[in-house]
């Protein structure tokens, strides 16, 4: 028999072990996607018949329900013990049981400021009175960004008014809210939002059959299209309980996943092609999926072709950061020359635009569609009008630092000021690893803190631009009179400069604008297009004041024996350069010869 003493020691060794047992937390169960057959009503019906399997009572079930999934997937939040979240662990409908650990975030878009070498501007001592672009804007006090675009959904949170400031006084146009129209309830949070989210332990890994889509596909489909997962192209009988294999080229992306779901398949691996290369696009799939680029799209496809029982796991997403090479252009960039105009050099300018969260209408399901019943408020999207915004922020805090300069004033600095290598010192590339041109990306991507101090600008007027469409054919303002003999559209005081069908020789003006030091001399350095001439007088410009102006004239020249054959020749890319030592002002150079 047990004494009093050693009866007392062996309590207080199990105590912790029955506390472990009988403590209530919070967990997740997880069933998987929505199949989009039951109700609201009925998903919430299911979820409590699995709480009160392993409730006592339920009048327990109901008070341990805490939150009921019905949107983006199936499942719900309650309290339960480890001994019923293990119960539940073990339910063949169940995919996972996650015990969670509450924690605030922020959600946020500041990660683009650090990628674009603002924040890092912030860090570094010696910047710290010099390039710190947040406090010298004021954080763009009482600028106003306009973008125009659409799927605007004024009850997200992107658009909360918390913590902002009074409308600025320059305001002079009306805000929607609701279906009313008023000036003093205008949405004024852009660029930060607030938000909770749960991050869950990682799951216990579970092995699948894994196949490629060709392996699975129905007899009918072409050869060359069995690997891409088209509509009705795989076998319900092969797919079923299968992680597929798709690849890129024909249908849509979240169609693909949409073809493995109905198929049967458990989950999906979109693999790049070879023109996609790194390009890593996020889509809300409706099943679980991962998409790789091209060479790992290769070791997979070996991997099943070499394996006899070739398997693979799903495991929840994680956040990757500082990802190499960056930035890159993604496939789907706009591309110039520009068709209306090829005197001028498009695009511009690059910005971060791929795989970028973004605050989504309600109205819609994240994929568009009519299968997919989910409702989310944010989405990651991906194309040029999520880099919009960006350009559009840091030309706000350009105009808060400098509220006298003009709309093209800011769009060169921007532009002379850009980058074109990437994190691994190289130059930037395309999605297949190509190196990319200015046709692609422009000056090159945006860094809002050396556009902050460009040196020199390249201003245009209004007039400047009613003369260069004038010279195009494009007349916008009735009461100004073209002239009779035009300049021609390439003397436009443009920071870059475009030449298409270049047939010997041509000259034109520039004129730049010193926004750096009172006294400051720049000296100029090149790297013509092969086969052209470049030469720019006068070589050195000397300035003894700010807003001070010079002139300089570029003559462009085909080299002697450089047009061999008929037609016209591709275009050629370069560079000319302003520099004084502090401030590099650069403008690429594109030239076709005719």
């Amino acid at each position: 028999m047990m004494n009093f003493h050693s009866s007392l020691f062996l309590l207080l060794l199990l105590l912790p072990l029955l506390v472990s047992t009988t403590e209530k937390q919070v967990y997740i169960v997880y069933f998987g996607e929505h199949s989009g057959a039951k109700t609201l009503q009925q998903i919430e019906e299911n979820h409590h018949s699995y709480l009160l399997s392993v409730k006592e009572t339920e009048e327990a079930a109901k008070s341990s329900l805490i939150y009921s999934y019905k949107h983006t997937i199936n499942g719900f939040a309650a309290l339960l013990s480890p001994l019923e979240a293990s119960k539940l662990s073990k339910m063949e409908e169940v995919v996972s049981v996650l015990r969670s650990h509450p924690r605030k975030y922020e959600i946020h878009t500041t990660r683009s400021w650090e990628f674009a070498g603002v924040e890092e501007a912030m860090k570094s001592s010696e910047n710290m009175n010099k390039e710190d672009i947040w406090l010298k804007s004021s954080y763009g006090k009482d600028v106003i960004v306009g973008l125009l675009d659409n799927g605007v959904w004024p009850e997200s949170e992107s658009f909360n008014d918390e913590g902002m400031g009074p409308i600025p006084n320059s305001w002079k146009g009306i805000c929607q809210t609701g279906d009313e129209f008023n000036s003093s309830n205008c949405n004024k949070r852009f660029f930060f939002l607030k938000g909770q989210t749960v991050t869950p332990h990682k799951l216990q890994k579970k092995l699948y059959p894994l196949v490629y889509a060709g392996q699975v596909a129905n007899p009918d489909v072409p050869k060359n299209l069995s690997g891409q997962c088209l509509p009705g192209s795989l076998s319900s009988k092969k797919a079923k309980g299968k992680i597929v294999l798709c690849l890129r080229g024909n249908g849509t992306r979240v169609g693909k996943g949409m073809e493995v779901k109905r198929a049967g398949g458990i989950g999906f691996i979109l693999g790049n092609s070879l023109a996609n290369g790194d390009e890593l696009a996020a889509d809300a799939h409706i099943l679980p999926a991962t998409a790789v680029n091209y060479q790992n799209s290769l070791k997979i496809m070996d991997y099943i072709h070499s394996s006899k029982a070739p398997t693979a796991y799903i495991v929840p997403g994680t956040t990757v950061l500082d990802i190499k090479p960056a930035p890159f252009m993604a496939a789907f960039s706009s591309r110039g020359p520009s068709d209306i105009s090829p005197e001028i050099l498009k695009p511009d300018i690059t910005a971060p635009g791929l795989n970028i969260l973004a605050a989504w209408s309600e109205a819609s399901s994240p994929t568009k569609l009519e299968a997919d019943k989910r409702v989310v408020k944010y989405n990651i999207l991906s194309g040029t009008s999520m880099s919009c915004p960006h350009i559009g922020g840091a030309a706000a805090l350009l105009k808060a630092m400098h509220p006298r300069w003009s709309s093209a004033a800011i769009r060169s600095a921007l532009i002379t000021s850009a980058g074109q290598k990437n994190n691994q010192g190289s130059m930037i590339t395309d999605a297949s690893g190509n190196p990319a041109d200015p046709f692609q990306y422009g000056g090159g991507h945006f860094r809002p803190a050396k556009a902050a101090d460009p040196g020199l600008v390249y201003d245009a007027s209004y007039t400047d631009y009613l003369l260069y469409l004038c010279s195009i054919g494009v007349k916008i303002d009735y009461t100004f009179i073209c002239p009779q003999h035009s300049m021609g559209p390439l003397n436009l005081n443009y920071p870059t400069l475009a030449i298409p069908r270049l047939r010997d020789s041509v000259t034109l003006v520039r004129t730049v604008t010193n926004v750096g030091g009172s006294k400051s001399v720049y000296f100029v350095s090149m790297k013509p297009p092969l086969g052209i001439l470049v030469k720019i007088w006068p070589p050195i410009l000397h300035f003894n004041s700010v807003g001070e102006k010079r002139n300089f004239t570029i003559t462009v020249k085909v080299a002697d024996g450089s047009i061999t054959g008929k037609g016209e020749k591709p275009y050629g890319f370069g560079w000319y350069m302003w520099s004084d030592g502090i401030h590099d002002v650069r403008s690429p150079m594109a030239v076709s010869v005719a």
